[in-house]
């Protein structure tokens, strides 16, 4: 079943998540489109409103949807930049805290750490790790691990003071190949002062409501981006005219870069 009628693309205005609905209806050639001389001039909202609803056609029975408002949520979905930090699964036995971690109790001082949800869906393809072997002493907010993109590395800080005990020999192929039913964790940890440690964390209805907090940080500071650069934009489109989907195309791949460091380094807690 198709989602949008053959031979329609949504506008980049759409891609970049500054419009909520539009069909391009140009093949692509922004340069000569009137809708994108109103917005890179800024255009009003009633100018951008009336422009949509005069020019847009969309034939619904083509695309096999009975139901035009489930086929509107749905295409829009599927073109949504942000629409994989719109959800996210927990675990309301676990801690969760700053830097995107979760902190799992295996029995009375051992603790296995790993990256919560939020984290590994802010994460660019890995090239390489480094992590702290067995037998470091780690002090919170020490550097725990080192994580190499092509462009880049950073680290991310410990959420808690104690010894290595283990690591995650998979923890590379986990990270690249992730889905949402997989834990990624990173190492156990025998954890000094475990119960004092673990005040500064959340579990239950009040780790739901942090990772909804967090996920909200990821989104608008994304947003915000997004929004700088929409007047630059230009057509976002890759050599032979396939268009960038993916949130660090649109932004560039080094601000996206500079972003995630920003918030692995500075999160809520």
């Amino acid at each position: 079943m198709q989602i949008w009628p053959n031979g329609e693309s949504p506008c980049i205005w759409m891609e970049a998540g500054i419009i909520d609905f539009k069909l391009c209806d140009r093949n692509h050639n922004c340069d000569d489109c009137p809708f994108n001389e109103i917005m890179r001039r800024g255009g009003d909202s009633q100018q951008i409103d009336n422009f949509i609803k005069h020019t847009e056609y969309i034939n619904v029975k083509e695309s096999g949807y009975k139901d035009k408002t489930k086929y509107l949520n749905d295409f829009k979905k599927s073109f949504d930049i942000f629409e994989k930090f719109r959800r996210f699964t927990f675990n309301p036995d676990i801690y969760y805290g700053s830097y995107y971690w979760y902190v799992k109790l295996a029995n009375k001082n051992i603790v296995q750490i790993g990256l919560n949800d939020n984290a590994i869906k802010m994460l660019p393809p890995l090239k390489d790790i480094i992590i702290s072997q067995p037998d470091v002493m780690l002090k919170k907010d020490q550097s725990l691990c080192w994580l190499f993109t092509n462009i880049g590395s950073f680290y991310l800080k410990a959420p808690l003071n104690g010894k290595v005990t283990r690591i995650n020999p998979e923890l590379l192929s986990i990270i690249n190949t992730f889905n949402e039913n997989q834990k990624v964790w990173i190492l156990e940890l025998f954890a000094t002062d475990l119960q004092y440690q673990i005040k500064n964390l959340v579990k239950g209805e009040k780790a739901k409501q942090f990772l909804i907090d967090q996920q909200n940080l990821i989104i608008n500071t994304f947003k915000s981006q997004v929004k700088k650069i929409s007047n630059e934009l230009g057509p976002t489109l890759q050599d032979g005219g396939i268009p960038l989907f993916r949130l660090e195309n649109v932004i560039g791949p080094h601000k996206y870069l500079d972003i995630i460091i920003q918030l692995f380094h500075d999160s809520i807690s």
